[in-house]
């Protein structure tokens, strides 16, 4: 008994075979990029992490009412403009850089002690 086959040498059931093949992964292709566009779309709407209440921007948030828990904080006022430009770690200390509009300050923050030092101050000459 033959078999009849193409000119590559496939027969006719192993060409339905593949066809077959093709079509499913194909079709498991869509639907996972359906799943995934699902996905982004659900967690763009549903953010776990969203605050109920955020407050307006400007307003800073209350340490002591997002961490209950802690018992000391150390507090240092930024000057007027001011950002914190980068946080390094210094041994068991933290460096905060500091800009304004009179130029920079760096702060060494303590967390076991629970302070906040000036360790430089860098102003542009005029």
């Amino acid at each position: 008994m033959t078999q009849d086959r193409d000119a590559a040498g496939y027969t006719r059931g192993q060409i339905r075979g593949l066809k077959i093949a093709i079509a499913m992964m194909t079709a498991l292709i869509f639907i996972g990029l359906v799943v995934i566009m699902l996905t982004i779309a659900y967690r763009s709407t549903h953010d776990k992490r969203r605050v109920a209440a955020e407050p307006e921007y400007g307003t800073p948030p209350n340490i002591r009412t997002l961490y209950p828990g802690a018992t000391a904080f150390a507090e240092a006022k930024l000057p007027p403009r001011g950002h914190v430009v980068s946080i390094t770690p210094w041994g068991e200390k933290l460096l905060l850089l500091v800009e304004d509009v009179s130029g920079s300050t760096v702060l060494v923050l303590d967390p076991k002690a629970n302070t906040v030092a000036l360790l430089a101050r860098l102003q542009a000459e005029r």
